[in-house]
């Protein structure tokens, strides 16, 4: 029986500009944090599927933004998903930069999967914010919907800051960055099942 996945895109197209807060604006050009976490999952759905996995993914690629609710909702409804991940870019101090995936703090087996997307970002030779994991935990910033409403395991990856020069680069400019982070999701959530 192949493994099921789920794999959700954060945001939808439609949130930056308008609501002008998933994305950046550089020498007045427009970058949307969807446009990166699209090309990256959809990269990360044609490993999955050329090694047989079933891929379930919520947000769909350059559509509008499905609420969070009805994301989790979906994902629920499909009771043999062995790992959900989420892909962003983050957002941040111009300092800050690097890799990391959050996961809810009570949760073995999400912990055991960010480890292992730690692992590869390592593996890759890209920097780990935070040493590369963080735990979600409720009445925190890091209390995000998707890692607490799931059923199945879950990963939040931010994958780099948006809003830090040389990773904005990485993130916006480097089609090889793009297809090294797909490589290190995908490889997370195979060896994680």
């Amino acid at each position: 029986m192949p493994t099921e996945f789920g794999l959700d895109l954060g945001h939808g197209q439609n949130t930056f500009p308008e609501t002008g807060s998933k994305g950046v604006i550089v020498d007045g050009t427009r970058y949307a944090e969807h446009s990166f976490n699209a090309q990256v999952g959809t990269k990360v759905k044609s490993i999955l599927e050329a090694h047989g996995a079933i891929v379930h993914m919520a947000q769909q690629p350059y559509a509008d933004d499905v609420s969070l609710t009805a994301r989790t909702n979906f994902y629920n409804s499909k009771p043999n998903i062995k790992l959900i991940a989420s892909i962003h870019a983050n957002a941040g101090p111009s300092t800050a930069r690097g890799m990391c995936a959050f996961y809810w703090h009570t949760s073995a087996n999400s912990k055991r999967a960010a480890d292992l997307y730690a692992k590869y970002v390592s593996a890759f030779g890209h920097i780990l914010y935070s040493g590369g994991t963080e735990p979600s935990v409720p009445g925190t910033w890091t209390d995000f919907h998707m890692c607490r409403e799931t059923n199945a395991p879950t990963i939040l990856t931010e994958n780099s800051f948006m809003t830090n020069s040389e990773d904005f680069k990485l993130v916006f400019q480097s089609q090889e960055y793009i297809q090294e982070t797909a490589e290190i999701i995908a490889r997370s959530m195979l060896e994680y099942a």
